[in-house]
């Protein structure tokens, strides 16, 4: 169980944050060492602070080439910062196995370690292990997130006039138990109510790493929190170059690579709205995912450009082009957010030239 840092006296939280940059100071070593190239980073800091301000959620989702993709890319675009323990930021992992091993040597214990300090929220992957849809869900979301979590859930239940466990069986998509344990698991219904209550969390839709660099296609996970998190804003990204910083079974992370890092303008709520009216189902979370994903698409084509020393193409250009605030659509539960995201990007066809890079 993760422990409430709210209530903790004053030396444990320093003593929390100073774990924290501890397990950071690698990572901006390396951020030294490593040449990055980002483009519309004014996008994702307009929706931390906008999380900030208003308390809505947000979801970043990118392409996923590297192991430590996140937090290094992330760190690069915010500072340490966002390696703070006590950061909103969230990052989701579908290798709860490797990220959270059981055993008392040094090496499990590091890697707990560095899973707490990083705030991951586990997954398990169907296939890999046994997925245990739990009979109560209040009790496996205590002890994954603590009271203090628990306590934000039923403020939010509260306002809504529900039971804690009736407010978070709106996050479970009907249908059968076995066949919707992967979409009904513990960490699905922790990363549904850690973004309705403002967290900010960072998904690779496609699963895991490329390892043939191209874009895999967006898996339907992802698309159960863009349904039932309405409110949250979503942010898509796409980066080029940590395949080289860490290849695919290296052991160590190589220096003086060059990272390529494309943020687009928040998805605007219009083009997600309709989809979420739909039944909740795999069906429309694929829907909702791919979607989204698009954005990721059309970022692509810009990056790769710069990645091979070309002149960014229009669609690199407009992302820093000013863009107007409007009002979000209205939803089942009317809001006071004003969203300024309008839609991305054009979406281009990919580069139809033969071009592989190692």
């Amino acid at each position: 169980m993760r422990e409430d840092r709210s209530i903790m006296p004053v030396w444990q939280r320093a003593e929390h944050l100073l774990r924290s940059q501890l397990f950071a100071l690698p990572f901006m070593g390396l951020r030294l060492l490593t040449r990055f190239d980002i483009v519309g980073r004014e996008h994702l800091m307009s929706a931390i602070e906008r999380n900030r301000r208003t308390g809505r959620g947000l979801i970043t989702i990118s392409n996923h080439l590297g192991l430590f993709d996140d937090p290094f890319v992330l760190a690069a675009v915010c500072g340490v910062k966002a390696l703070n323990i006590e950061s909103k930021r969230w990052w989701s992992t579908p290798c709860e196995s490797n990220f959270s091993p059981r055993g008392e040597g040094l090496g499990p214990a590091l890697t707990r370690t560095f899973s707490e300090v990083s705030k991951m929220v586990f997954f398990a992957r169907p296939g890999k292990t046994i997925i245990e849809v739990p009979t109560s869900y209040v009790e496996a979301l205590e002890q994954r997130g603590g009271p203090e979590l628990r306590r934000r859930a039923q403020a939010m239940a509260s306002a809504a006039g529900l039971d804690l466990e009736s407010f978070l069986r709106r996050f479970v998509t009907p249908g059968d138990a076995g066949e919707l344990a992967a979409l009904n698991q513990p960490g699905m219904i922790e990363a549904c109510t850690r973004v309705t209550c403002g967290d900010w969390l960072h998904f690779f839709p496609e699963g895991g790493r490329s390892r043939s660099l191209e874009l895999r296609p967006p898996r339907h996970g992802v698309g159960k929190l863009l349904y039932h998190c309405p409110d949250a804003e979503v942010v898509p990204f796409c980066f080029y170059g940590m395949q080289d910083v860490m290849p695919v079974k290296a052991y160590l992370p190589r220096p003086f690579k060059r990272v390529c890092v494309t943020i687009g303008r928040p998805i605007s709520a219009s083009k997600l709205h309709e989809l979420r009216t739909q039944t909740p189902r795999r069906e429309s979370y694929q829907a909702l995912i791919e979607t989204a994903w698009e954005s990721v698409v059309s970022l692509r084509e810009c990056t790769l450009a710069r990645y091979r020393g070309e002149e960014p193409t229009p669609a690199a250009e407009t992302l820093h082009a000013p863009f107007p605030a409007r009002a979000a659509p209205a939803m089942a539960e009317p809001s006071e957010f004003s969203e300024p995201s309008i839609d991305g990007p054009t979406l281009h066809q990919p580069d139809e030239r033969p071009f592989i890079l190692r």
